[in-house]
């Protein structure tokens, strides 16, 4: 069992964003690891792309679900706000814009999200217009779902797939429409890397599959077991940031086991937020 190492990655990586916070110089901290390569925070509502697209979110309470689409299969800041700072729903006049800009050479698809029209011959701006538009159409959340619920209209929508619905969760989560939703700290979905993470805490090998429900169960009980070993930490960690850890966790444990390294290196700069 590999629980006292996510413990010290998860305070580690906690201690070198607190660090930043306070604009201390680099280093941060004395890992080889975490000082070569890239690493996302602890609480993804710390990155810096999750605090652009809350505040882009918060302009405008209307067309949210479809929004909130549109700000994650792009998840570029720069993006976002030329769509305005108090966005109606336009896709139309989106799309023209998001063109104008890549004609110009910015950049409009944040690479961190694997993007794709899903085997569709089509311009990818505009499948993800078309995909952001059918979302708006058909989902609509009141404030009494779920999480569980909430992810599952997002994927009855075609193009949606599990690892998005995700994110739009976590990202909703923060917004009024879900932020009262029962299983707020209980809920996540398995993705590939999480599942990875899961199974070196546990000694699994590897490439094990996790059935949701199952997936689910085992992130609560770690983190229970792991509640005694994280003392200082500024908040709770959700299951989806616990599910995040673990992916991040991944990523370290290949690293130091010689298994492969991260595509992004570690920049030691100090932001307007954290990262």
């Amino acid at each position: 069992m590999r629980h006292a190492e996510l413990a010290y990655f998860i305070k580690e990586r906690v201690a070198i964003a607190l660090q930043r916070e306070i604009e201390a110089p680099p280093p941060w901290t004395m890992d080889l690891i975490l000082r070569t390569y890239r690493f996302c925070n602890v609480y993804r509502e710390w990155d810096p792309v999750s605090k652009e697209v809350r505040a882009w979110l918060n302009c405008g309470p209307h067309h949210l679900e479809g929004r909130a689409a549109l700000a994650r299969y792009l998840n570029e800041p720069q993006s976002l706000w030329a769509l305005g700072t108090a966005p109606a729903w336009r896709p139309e006049v989106f799309l023209a814009i998001l063109k104008s800009r890549r004609t110009a050479g910015y950049r409009i698809f944040n690479p961190a999200y694997i993007v794709s029209t899903n085997g569709v011959a089509m311009d990818k701006l505009e499948y993800v217009i078309d995909l952001v538009k059918r979302v708006d159409e058909q989902v609509h959340l009141d404030g009494n779902e779920t999480l569980a619920e909430a992810a599952e209209m997002f994927q009855a929508v075609r193009g949606v797939g599990s690892f998005m619905a995700g994110q739009l969760i976590a990202d909703l989560k923060h917004q009024p429409v879900l932020q009262h939703a029962p299983d707020w700290w209980t809920w996540c979905t398995p993705g590939p890397g999480s599942m990875r993470g899961l199974n070196r805490v546990l000694d699994e090998p590897v490439k094990v599959k996790w059935k949701p429900a199952d997936f689910m169960h085992e992130i609560y009980g770690l983190g229970v077991q792991l509640n005694p070993l994280l003392g200082g930490l500024p908040g709770r960690l959700c299951a989806q940031n616990l599910q995040n850890c673990l992916c991040e966790f991944d990523k370290y444990m290949r690293v130091k086991l010689g298994e492969g390294k991260p595509k992004q290196l570690y920049a030691p700069s100090v932001p307007k937020f954290f990262n």
